[in-house]
């Protein structure tokens, strides 16, 4: 028990250090003569690793909640949920992204960037600031929800080797990840100080949810914790997909620059995430 106890409070450490590093050097990279080029080459490996942790780590482990609850029914629950989430955030994007716009061309006014025709159709650039704002919003609540999440499993594991192979997965992971966040919070325009304090919020959110599941590990138990992660890890899916194709992965080949260098970053992020399922 004192073993398993130190493991869980080393991890709190390890994992925080390395979520606020990876976040944060982004702005360290931003310095670079030819940054661009860097953030350019990270977003594709960005999408490709969100794209791979919705469609082969998180529906994966929906499938698996779903089946240990003894829900087996078709067309398959993880997978309706998984296109409920991509939808949702397409929605939200809509509907919130597009007042966002209204509200912005209205206070710009006419012959602005980003201006509204008498019919209220906004007219911008394709990757207008608030786009950027908008995703790096929508990816930070993700990231901090499946973080917590993965900080309850750290927390409610009960066997040292389980919880080993648990923080091998996650550590593998939490520093790329951070990394992609902080590059979707710097291209969105975030100040320094708005910055450090979303990354230690992200950065908090598995060492939260390790101690709460230490303390609680007994307060959800069978299937209704299966389906509660089930659920989650579905229509988080969705949302990580979306984030991925249709927020980095279309705007990153849109450009038709370094798309070689582009495909081969996305990849990598792909087989990263694959490999770590393995032990996920």
């Amino acid at each position: 028990m004192t073993e398993l106890l130190e493991l869980k409070l080393a991890a709190i450490v390890v994992i925080f250090g390395i979520a606020v590093a990876g976040g944060l050097l982004p702005r360290r990279v931003g310095e670079l003569k030819n940054a661009d080029v860097v953030f350019s080459i990270s977003n594709a490996f960005a999408g490709g690793l969100f794209l791979a942790v919705g469609l082969v780590h998180m529906v994966g482990d929906s499938g698996e909640h779903f089946a240990e609850a003894g829900v087996d029914i078709q067309p398959n629950p993880e997978l309706l949920l998984a296109v409920a989430g991509f939808l949702g955030v397409l929605l939200l994007e809509m509907v919130a992204g597009g007042r966002l716009k209204a509200s912005l061309a209205e206070s710009m006014g006419p012959g602005s960037e980003l201006d509204a025709d008498d019919d209220g159709h906004i007219h911008g650039p394709i990757d207008a600031p608030e786009d950027a704002a908008f995703r790096a919003r929508v990816l930070i609540m993700l990231l901090s929800v499946h973080s917590l999440i993965e900080g309850l499993a750290v927390g409610i594991e009960a066997e040292i080797a389980a919880l080993a192979a648990i923080l091998i997965a996650i550590l593998a992971h939490k520093g790329p990840e951070a990394y992609a966040l902080g590059v979707s919070l710097f291209e969105a325009g975030t100040d320094k100080r708005s910055m450090l304090r979303q990354c230690l919020l992200y950065a908090a959110m598995t060492p939260i949810g390790i101690a709460v599941g230490a303390l609680v590990s007994t307060s959800l138990t069978g299937d209704t914790e299966s389906i509660m992660e089930a659920v989650f890890d579905g229509l988080a899916a969705g949302s990580f997909i979306y984030i991925a194709t249709i927020g980095i992965l279309k705007r990153e080949f849109s450009e038709p620059s370094r798309l070689l260098w582009k495909f081969s970053a996305a990849v990598a992020g792909v087989v990263l995430v694959s490999v770590v399922a393995i032990w996920a």
